[in-house]
Parts: C-alpha cells; structure tokens; sequence
C-alpha cells in the first residue's frame, strides 16, 4: 500500500516484476545462471525419467534378471516344472492350449528352464522306479520356448517371410480413394 502511495506521489510507474528481480540480482548474469538451472533441473529430471525406465525394464524381465536385466542362459537357470493336468490341453487332444502356450514362452524368456510334464504320460507309468527314471529323463531335455515344433516352424516362417517382404517391396501406399459423403 505505502509503496503504491509513494510511486502515485513521484509519478513513477510500478516497476514490472520482471525486472525487480533482475535489479535485485545485478546483472543479466542472474538470468544466465537461473537459465543454468533451470537446464540441470531439466537435465535431473530426464535423468530420473531414464532411471525409472530402466527399474520397469528390469522388473519387467522378471524375477531372474540380474541388476543389469539380463536373464541367466544355459545351465544357471532355474528349473520350472509343469505338471499338465487336461485343462492344459483341448478337449479328447494333446494339443496344449494356447493359455498353456503363452505361459510356457513366458516362463521362459523369463529365464526358468520349463519342463512340462502331461498326465496322459504321467499315468502310463507303473511304479516309483519307472516314474524316476521319466522325472530324470526330463531333467536332461532342453526344452525350447515352443512347446510344439508346429507352433516353432509357422513362426519361424512368418518372420522370414516378414522380412524378405520388406526387403522386396515397399509397404503399399494408403488407399487414396475419398470416403462418400452421407447426405
């Protein structure tokens, strides 16, 4: 209030805000410097943003990763075993289910060696001895993300076939014909 009072007295006109507080830090080198700050700021945030995406990486690899997100290989990983009730499979088949599909190829890019074994083999089995000697025998296999080779081979040509398409051609250009008008 007084110092509205005292500018109406002298005539002066209010000084803007703006340059109040470059009077009161001297020089355009406060501009500078709070421009320097206001770009580490920027420079702290991107930087907490990059760190944060690499934590949802890492989770997103899953439990095995290590700090770095990579997945153990080879005989470090750990074993997962799948007993396969026929809710694993379709109906009077042994076609796995894709839900039994897409959790195989989960568990493994997560890492976990997954070996499944079904209860249609599990029950032709006589005895403790023959059932050690199965659980061993799966022990031993090196499963692959596929659980049926059909499902390896349909996309492993489809990959193939993806990128030999690319290379040949370009992709199509958007349809140029105009929408009709309702009325």
């Amino acid at each position: 209030m007084l110092r509205s009072v005292y500018t109406q007295v002298q005539g002066i006109r209010p000084v803007p805000p703006i340059f109040r507080s470059i009077a009161r830090f001297g020089s355009s080198s406060s501009t500078l410097s709070r421009a320097e700050s206001n770009v580490s700021d920027h420079n702290e945030e991107e930087e907490k943003r990059q760190h944060l995406i690499a934590e949802i990486k890492k989770k997103l690899r899953g439990p095995l990763a290590d700090e770095f997100g990579n997945i153990p290989k080879g005989k470090d990983r750990p074993i997962a075993i799948e007993v396969d009730g026929p809710s694993h499979f379709y109906v009077n088949t042994t076609k796995y289910t894709a839900y039994t599909k897409l959790k195989h190829r989960l568990l493994t890019r997560m890492g976990y060696k997954v070996l499944h074994v079904p209860y249609f083999e599990w029950r032709k089995l006589r005895g403790a001895k023959e059932r050690e000697t199965y659980m061993k025998a799966k022990l031993q296999e090196e499963p692959t993300e596929w659980l049926e080779p059909a499902d390896e081979k349909y996309y492993k040509e489809r990959v193939q076939s993806d990128v030999s398409d690319s290379s040949k051609k370009s992709p199509p250009p958007p349809p140029s014909t105009p929408r009709p008008i309702r009325s």
